[in-house]
Order: C-alpha cells, then structure tokens, then sequence
C-alpha cells in the first residue's frame, strides 16, 4: 500500500473557531479558556456544568464557543448565590440573551445537589471554580461525579501547587482524584523560569475502566498522608506565632 505523502495546510482557525476572550482579574485567564474551548470540541457536550460564575465572562465564553464550533444542542448550567447572577442578568444584555446558559441560583453545594437529583441525562464537561475550601471543592466534584460520563472531563480553576492560599483546592483535587479513580493533570508549573505565576488549574478526566482496589487504597492513603501534614504543619505554625 503506497503511502499518502501529502502535505495539508491549515490554521488554527480552520479547526476550531474562538470567540472574544474577556478577561478580568480572578477569572478563568486566556490560555486556560483556550484549553476548556479544546476540551469542549473534543467531549462534544450536550451538558456542561459551571460552579462559580463571578462577572460571567467564562459562561459567556462556553456559550459563544458552543454557538460558533456548531454545538448546539448543548447547554451550559451555571451555579452561583441569588445575589451574583441577579446582578449579571439585570447588567448584561448580551448574557441574559443566550438561550444556551440556564442559571441555578442558590448556595453551593446544596444548589448543585438539588441539581443533580433532577436530571436523568449525564454530565460531559465541568467547570469547577466556586469556593476554594477543602470541603466545598470536595464536595462539588464528588457530586458532578454522580452524573460525569467516564472519559468526562472537569476542568479544576485555582489549582496552585505551593500556593498556601488555594493548598485547599489542591489537596481536595488530589484526593478526590485517588479516591474516585480520575486521572489528573496539573496545567502548569508554579514559576516559568524567574517570573511567579498567578494562575493555575488542573485536569480531571474520569476513568474507562476500574482502578483495582489495591491502587485506590495507595492512592488514597498517599493524599491523606499530604493533607494531614499540611494541617500538622499549619498548627504548629499557629502556636509558634502566639
């Protein structure tokens, strides 16, 4: 069989079409919305869930994204508390006018809990970037698990490795990874050579198959392991400064 030795030329925007990107400080940056813009076009979603809406840019983005690569039979459901959204609806047109994005009022975890009783059909992308505790993370993706399709994808804002302030986010992203068999992915270093970075995210992708029970206790044990050690860690710190 002769080989086809043909060179084929494109561009990226002959691939995959992005819209405006917005960006304010806090929200999800440029780069990483070109990476859940990929992500997307690879799930090929007909349900996306969003934790943590802020000023919208993001959900804006997901449903331009959606409407422009030619998914449109996918939806995008955002949570955040009454106060958030009824000020981005009442202030922006243009998000209020998108037939893709339902909003979900209300407080997480038990908002998202509510949410996820009531649907038959499964989750195929997620968006996790609402409060940044242990227990609220902990608790958002084991309840996008119930309904995630295996193979889906959970894109984890704010995952900063030796950043005290998000060590939360990052220690319940590890653990939740060992305990529900997903493979995780950190999306950055913490320092591109000299300089510091503010932002950071990681990859949660949910397993085809079973982990044996073996590997899941390893796993488990080696999270709880790090996350004990920072909490011994932070109280002895607290006792030193008194």
């Amino acid at each position: 069989m002769k080989e086809n030795s043909q060179v084929i030329s494109k561009t990226l925007s002959d691939i995959i079409n992005f819209p405006e990107m917005l960006h304010q400080p806090g929200s999800i940056g440029y780069l990483e919305k070109m990476t859940i813009g990929h992500l997307i076009l690879i799930s090929q979603p007909k349900l996306i869930i969003e934790t943590g809406v802020f000023r919208g840019q993001t959900t804006k983005f997901i449903s331009d994204f959606l409407t422009l690569n030619g998914l449109t039979d996918c939806n995008v459901v955002s949570f955040d508390i009454p106060e958030v959204i009824e000020e981005i609806i009442n202030t922006d047109e243009d998000i209020k006018s998108k037939t893709n994005i339902q909003f979900q009022p209300g407080f997480l975890p038990e908002s998202l809990e509510k949410f996820i009783e009531n649907i038959d059909s499964p989750i195929d992308f997620a968006v996790i970037d609402a409060d940044h505790a242990f227990d609220a993370v902990m608790m958002e993706l084991q309840l996008v698990d119930k309904k995630l399709k295996k193979g889906g994808y959970i894109f984890c804002h704010d995952y900063r490795e030796n950043d005290p302030k998000y060590e939360g986010t990052v220690y319940a992203i590890d653990l939740f990874a060992s305990r529900y068999n997903y493979d995780l992915l950190p999306l950055n270093t913490s320092k591109f050579g000299n300089k510091k970075v503010v932002w950071g995210a990681a990859l949660l992708r949910k397993s085809l198959v079973s982990r044996p029970l073996s590997t899941t206790i390893k796993y488990l044990i080696k999270s709880l392991k790090l996350y004990l050690f920072s909490l011994l860690v932070h109280t002895k710190l607290g006792q030193h400064l008194r």
